[in-house]
């Protein structure tokens, strides 16, 4: 499957943009570069971004969601069939020792 190229509307008119937008512009693609090269250079991982996931990529992370979120929703029902019970007590003292 090739991947659609998504064309982008022209909001601004480059001519006339004002020296604010123009900063605001420089600024974005001053970031998209530093990730860039950190990336490269191995300071931070380089995970994609959706936007960036062919559609293959993007299937398979649905899928495996979808089984993570079927296993937890079995894994509930087992343990409510089993009589385990979580109080309120319990959920405020885990977040407190994990913050």
């Amino acid at each position: 499957m090739a991947k659609e190229k998504r064309e982008v509307k022209q909001y601004v008119d480059p001519k006339k943009a004002s020296p604010t937008q123009i900063a605001e512009a420089l600024a974005l693609l001053n970031q998209k570069i530093d990730r860039q090269e950190r990336i490269k250079s191995g300071e931070i991982k380089g995970g994609k971004k959706w936007s960036e996931l062919t559609q293959t990529e993007k299937d398979k992370f649905k899928a495996s969601n979808t089984r993570r979120s079927a296993k937890q929703k079995l894994i509930l029902a087992k343990a409510e069939k089993a009589g385990i019970k979580v109080t309120e007590a319990e959920v405020d003292a885990f977040l407190k020792a994990k913050a």
